[in-house]
C-alpha cells in the first residue's frame, strides 16, 4: 500500500475521507494550467519525502525533459506548515507526533531534515487515522494528517515504512 499513494488517496476518497484537492494526469496542456498555482508535484511511489516539489514553470521544464509527468500527481498545497502523524497498531491509536519543515522547505519528513515533537492526540486525530487504516485494511503505520487553513483535516498517506526519532 506505501507503493503507491494515488491508490492510496483514491481508497480515502471512496470511503468518504478528506483528502487534498488531487489531480493525476498526464496531459501537458492540463498540468501547465496548474503551474505556479499552488500545486505539489508529488511521486506516486517514493518515500521520506523525496521528490516533492512546488510546481513552478521551472519545474515543470525539468519535468518535461525528464519524463517525470508519467510518475507523478499533483496535490493542492495546504497553507498550513505543520502536519500530524498517528502512529496506528492493531485497531489503536497509540500517539501523535507534530512533524515541521525546517526553513523554506515543502517536506516534514525528520530524514528530509524535519522537526517531530510530541503531540496531543485529539479524538479528531485517532477518528481520522484509524478511519484511514480501516480503509486501506492496514494493521500498523503512520497516519498523515495536515489541517487545511479551512480548519479541517485532510488525510495524506498512510506509511508503514517511517523512521522514529529517538530523543
Amino acid at each position: 500500500r506505501d507503493f503507491d499513494k494515488l491508490l492510496q488517496l483514491t481508497v480515502f476518497l471512496e470511503a468518504g475521507l478528506p483528502i487534498p484537492e488531487s489531480i493525476y494526469t498526464k496531459s501537458l496542456p492540463r498540468v501547465e494550467a496548474l503551474c505556479d498555482r499552488g500545486y505539489l508535484i508529488k511521486p506516486i511511489a517514493r518515500f521520506f519525502g523525496l521528490g516533492i516539489r512546488l510546481l513552478e514553470g521551472r519545474t515543470l521544464k525539468r519535468m518535461i525533459m525528464t519524463r517525470a509527468l508519467q510518475d507523478t500527481f499533483f496535490q493542492k498545497r495546504l497553507e498550513t506548515r505543520s502536519d500530524f502523524r498517528v502512529i496506528v497498531l492493531g485497531g489503536e491509536a497509540l500517539g501523535a507526533m507534530k512533524k515541521t519543515p525546517r526553513g523554506r522547505s515543502l517536506v516534514s519528513n525528520v530524514s528530509a531534515g524535519g522537526k517531530a515533537e510530541g503531540a496531543e492526540l485529539t479524538d479528531e486525530l485517532r477518528d481520522l487515522a484509524l478511519a484511514a487504516a480501516r480503509a486501506l485494511h492496514c494493521e500498523y503505520g503512520g497516519v498523515d494528517i495536515m489541517y487545511g487553513a479551512d480548519g479541517r483535516p485532510y488525510l495524506l498517506v498512510l506509511a508503514t515504512l517511517y523512521e522514529v526519532d529517538r530523543e
